[in-house]
């Protein structure tokens, strides 16, 4: 990894002192020019990132770009197919509906929660460079070790739900055969091909 130098611009000669012309005298902006500095987009962030040596990253996201984006990548529907014959059977159509209206609170009081640590740190590292800041020095490399760790162990788990997913649906079409007794072993059985083959695949050479 290549290390960024940084500068601290502090240590320069005449940083703060305010800049002179050639007859000594400060020099008076016209209008335009302060109406030019005055409407400038750049704000009190990015201007923060420039002392310590972090580039600044270009924003083509508006609002409704990174809604539809994060529609797509969410998979609620497809999730929601392949766990719903759970939720059916333990807590009924209410607690179908209200369970998803009292999630479906907590997880925007946490995307809200998220959203302040994102504006602040920058970073695709995510959540472990934010254990790293929010910890104290003593804690924080340790900290934020177990969080890289835990979120490299939930994309683990999240690929493997999404087979086991494709392994219940697969199952429940089977079960239309009044014949069919489904069985735990059975949903493993169509899980671990779908598992295994994108695994194959990684060892391709393009």
């Amino acid at each position: 990894m290549r290390r960024i130098e940084t500068t601290n611009l502090t240590n320069r000669p005449g940083f703060g002192q305010q800049p002179c012309s050639s007859s000594g005298k400060p020099p008076v902006m016209s209008k335009s020019e302060k109406l030019t500095a005055t409407d400038s987009p750049t704000r009190e962030s990015d201007m923060e990132t420039i002392p310590v040596g972090t580039a600044q990253v270009e924003k083509r996201f508006n609002f409704w770009t990174a809604f539809s984006v994060a529609v797509c990548t969410s998979g609620a529907w497809e999730g929601w197919t392949a766990s719903i014959a759970q939720g059916i059977s333990g807590g009924g159509s209410v607690g179908l509906v209200w369970g998803w209206v009292f999630v479906s609170v907590g997880i925007v009081c946490m995307a809200c929660a998220l959203a302040e640590f994102v504006s602040m740190w920058p970073s695709s590292g995510g959540q472990y460079v934010w254990s790293a800041n929010l910890a104290s020095p003593k804690h924080s490399r340790f900290l934020s070790w177990v969080t890289a760790w835990c979120g490299l162990a939930g994309t683990w788990l999240a690929a493997l739900s999404c087979g086991m997913g494709i392994a219940v649906q697969t199952q429940s079409y089977v079960m239309v055969n009044r014949d069919y007794e489904p069985k735990t072993w059975h949903a493993f059985v169509v899980m671990s091909p779908l598992i295994h083959g994108p695994l194959g695949t990684c060892f391709i050479m393009y």
